[in-house]
């Protein structure tokens, strides 16, 4: 078994490190570039994620935070259709097989190259993503300009790297280019979190520029008052009645007209209780 010599995250990959720094922090992204990228050292630095994201070690409560991470460390992460979900592209053709035609949000083009981002004319209002990883994001809302090189740094991205979800592992580095258009403040996103079964979790997100606040709800659309690193959104409550009038919505479906359908299959790292 062999040890990778380079502990320093690659600088796209700093992107997506997490903001809390310090020196226990400092040891944890050591360990994480000089251990092997096996399923036993995925388990041992998230669960040192989790201790320095909580303040205690996991598996001593039974608690939201602790069941995420038990997706994340399980089998389960690796199962094919979450693989398939983890990628924005593949899981366009998810939606549309599960839910039916028309629910996934239209694609421009998927760029699987440097040189094909470089050369690729960008719509004036677009939204462009990176496949394969999490939380990047450009809106391009009227034509303004767009970092290019920001774009092309996204194929170096290794989500998995930095913070063990294997569901991310053997993800093919590509960019994701889908109609956009800013959304009203009665617009919300609906997430799957949990695998299905009695842990099943959704979270709702209001989408709003510059704002980005959830909250989370069991399959049965009950409030969890837990949020994933994000302020506890008061806007849900409203918008959630309508939707639970669905029999769709009760079944997962992709909701309403006004509402998009997304899915979710990184395990947490962060939830917090809204209590």
């Amino acid at each position: 078994m062999s040890m990778t010599a380079n502990a320093t995250p690659e600088p796209e990959d700093r992107r997506i490190l997490p903001k809390t720094t310090g020196p226990l922090w400092a040891i944890h992204h050591w360990l994480n570039g000089v251990t092997p990228k096996t399923r036993r050292f995925d388990k041992l630095i998230s669960c040192l994620q989790f201790r320095l994201s909580h303040g205690r070690w996991p598996g001593r409560r039974q608690t939201l935070q602790d069941a995420l991470l038990a997706l994340k460390v399980g089998d389960e992460i690796l199962s094919p259709d979450r693989v398939r979900t983890t990628d924005k592209e593949l899981a366009k053709g998810f939606i549309e097989e599960k839910a039916g035609p028309g629910l996934a949000v239209p694609t421009i083009a998927v760029l699987r190259s440097k040189q094909e981002a470089s050369a690729y004319a960008l719509p004036r209002r677009c939204v462009i993503k990176p496949t394969h990883s999490s939380g990047s994001v450009i809106i391009r809302r009227d034509g303004e300009p767009v970092n290019i090189d920001r774009i092309t740094g996204w194929f170096d991205h290794n989500y998995y790297r930095v913070w063990r979800e294997a569901n991310y592992r053997d993800l093919a580095p590509k960019v994701i280019v889908r109609t956009g258009r800013v959304r009203s403040r009665s617009e919300y996103r609906a997430q799957g979190v949990l695998p299905s079964g009695a842990g099943q979790s959704h979270q709702m997100l209001p989408r709003r520029p510059r704002k980005h606040d959830v909250y989370v709800f069991t399959a049965a659309w009950q409030p969890l008052h837990a949020t994933l690193g994000t302020p506890v959104s008061p806007e849900i409550a409203p918008a959630l009645k309508s939707w639970r009038g669905s029999s769709r919505s009760r079944r997962s479906s992709p909701p309403l007209s006004g509402w998009s359908a997304s899915t979710s299959t990184g395990a947490a790292r962060s939830f917090s209780s809204g209590n």
